[in-house]
């Protein structure tokens, strides 16, 4: 899956604007990835991938963090 890194970083900024704080349960953060990007689980689950990588999220088992 081909992705643009400043469309990511804004689309997941936006996301957890939409939140209370900047923490939400893994499952939901796949939801709305799956929704913003209109793609598979799989492919959700590469962009938060991608997005540990450029440090824009961190993972723990059932959280991902803004930042």
């Amino acid at each position: 899956m081909d992705y643009n890194k400043e469309d990511l970083e804004k689309n997941i900024v936006s996301i957890f604007n939409g939140h209370d704080g900047d923490e939400m349960s893994r499952s939901d953060f796949l939801k709305e990835l799956k929704r913003v990007y209109h793609c598979t689980q799989k492919e959700a689950v590469f962009l938060l991938g991608a997005a540990q990588r450029i440090r824009l999220v961190g993972m723990t088992d059932s959280t991902v963090r803004l930042l």
